[in-house]
C-alpha cells in the first residue's frame, strides 16, 4: 500500500515539473515572438531622444569638477 501511494506521489510531483518546464518554454517563446528584430525600430528614429549635453547640464557637469 505504501509502495502504490509513494509511486503515485513522484508520478504527480514529475507531472508538476513537466508542467512548470513546458510553461516556462512557452513563455519564453512568446516572448522570443514578441520582439522580433523586424518590428524594432531603426537606430536613426531613437537619435532624437539620446541625451543631449545643454548648457545647464555643461553648468553642472563644471560644479562636480571643484
Amino acid at each position: 500500500m505504501k509502495d502504490r501511494q509513494q509511486q503515485q506521489r513522484r508520478s504527480l510531483l514529475k507531472a508538476f515539473g513537466l508542467g512548470a518546464g513546458a510553461l516556462a518554454l512557452a513563455s519564453g517563446s512568446v516572448r522570443a515572438q514578441a520582439s522580433s528584430p523586424a518590428e524594432a525600430s531603426p537606430p536613426d528614429a531613437q537619435s532624437d531622444t539620446r541625451f543631449k549635453v545643454t548648457a545647464h547640464v555643461q553648468s553642472y557637469y563644471q560644479t562636480l569638477k571643484d
